[in-house]
């Protein structure tokens, strides 16, 4: 897509986003709880001199994931779920993502840790 969305209103800025990828923003949860609870506006406006409806029509329509993390956090609220969950899924797999990432920074990570810093000219801060 190559876009830069900025601004100071949050809510304004993702319902914008959701407008150029042709996604009703009144659709999405989090944005009209933002809206009503007075974080923010959804109405649409000029976004700096380019209309929002000027850039919605060089991109197709997005097809959002249904199903993801958040979707699943009325489940998770039901007791038994939740210690399958948490006992069987999540300590083992904070085990393995520190031994994988733990060797990888003793391979690879050190060396381009050290390259940067060495580079770069904030690394005095970091020594």
């Amino acid at each position: 897509m190559d876009l830069i969305l900025a601004g100071s209103d949050l809510v304004s800025v993702d319902s914008t986003a959701c407008r150029i990828m042709k996604i009703d923003p009144n659709e999405v949860e989090y944005l009209r709880t933002a809206s009503k609870a007075g974080l923010g506006s959804m109405n649409p406006k000029v976004v700096g001199e380019v209309k929002v409806s000027d850039v919605a029509t060089e991109f197709a329509r997005a097809n959002p994931q249904r199903y993801y993390t958040m979707g699943m956090l009325p489940l998770l609220k039901r007791k038994h779920l939740k210690n399958i969950a948490y006992n069987y899924f999540w300590i083992p797999g904070r085990f393995v993502v520190k031994l994988i990432r733990n060797s990888w920074y003793a391979g690879e990570g050190k060396k381009n840790a050290m390259n940067v810093l060495g580079t770069s000219g904030y690394s005095e801060q970091w020594k």
